[in-house]
């Protein structure tokens, strides 16, 4: 009904209501589609691979996984260029990382 429809909308527009599992996640390692995980926020990458500096098997290979660590050494200007490609957020609670 509509307000499957309104939810639907509302997750697409404010990605902290899309809630999505590892298991969706895992899925999206190709080309064709490519999410990362970065502090419990879901980023699809796809259109960003072509692009990165690194070329793309750096970030394919995350790929569906968990990149904090990998992104964490990025510049600030870099990470603030992933804030469009948010999609999403994990349905688990973020781990507690000890450095």
């Amino acid at each position: 009904g509509l307000s499957y429809v309104m939810s639907g909308l509302n997750s697409r527009l404010d990605p902290s209501k899309n809630v999505l599992t590892r298991e969706e996640v895992k899925g999206h390692n190709t080309k064709q589609s490519c999410w990362l995980i970065v502090e419990n926020k879901v980023y699809d990458v796809t259109s960003w691979l072509p692009k990165h500096p690194a070329g793309q098997n750096s970030i394919l290979r995350h790929g569906g996984t968990d990149a904090t660590v990998d992104f964490g050494f990025h510049s600030r200007e870099a990470q603030n260029l992933w804030k469009k490609y948010w999609i999403g957020i994990l349905d688990e609670p973020q781990p507690c990382i000890i450095l």
